[in-house]
């Protein structure tokens, strides 16, 4: 700081133009180093809200189907003729819609005032996941021949996370639902 005497004998204090430009680089080299770090934390943090969600919807579609035993005729899911799917919504805590249909592309869901098949949605879902926390999870509750022919889980989910923290959807039209193969006729 500069002291310089003017003609009244007061003192004026101020910054020099080398003392202001110190200060703006060490904040610049302090923002830096920081925003990395905060989009990490922010990253992690919605993987892990996610995760939660994902197994809180499991948790209620598998309190669901036992509370209404009618859904687990084991000979309509033997014979893989009918497919169940349960969009769970996040903010209620609840199983917002139950369809079940032949197919796995044959049910149609409809969110925003757009309708599209489970897999579409499962795609988008799984999209949304990758930048934030999703409003909808679609859980898939296939059948016996799921897990023995097709060597998947007989619940999945869209999204869903793989060991590594990572989207298990990887775009394309592979399957959306997770984890496990899942269907090969899925689109």
């Amino acid at each position: 700081m500069n002291f310089k005497k003017s003609g009244s004998n007061k003192y004026k204090s101020g910054f020099t133009l080398a003392e202001l430009l110190v200060v703006v680089a060490i904040i610049g080299i302090l923002v830096a180093i920081s925003i990395p770090v905060f989009t990490s934390q922010r990253q992690k943090a919605i993987v892990a809200a996610n995760k939660a969600n994902i197994r809180a919807a499991r948790a209620a579609v598998v309190a669901a189907l036992y509370d209404d035993t009618s859904k687990l005729d084991m000979t309509t899911v033997q014979n893989d003729t009918d497919i169940s799917y349960f969009v769970y919504d996040v903010k209620s805590g609840t199983i917002e819609i139950t369809v079940s249909g032949k197919g796995f592309n044959g049910a149609a869901y409809t969110y925003n005032g757009t309708t599209q098949n489970f897999n579409a949605w499962g795609k988008y879902f799984s999209d949304q996941a990758k930048t934030k926390v999703c409003d909808k999870i679609i859980v898939y509750v296939g059948n016996e021949k799921d897990m023995t022919t097709r060597n998947s889980a007989m619940i999945q989910t869209a999204p869903y996370y793989t060991e590594n923290d990572e989207i298990g959807y990887k775009g394309g039209g592979s399957n959306p639902f997770g984890p496990g193969a899942g269907s090969s006729t899925a689109g």
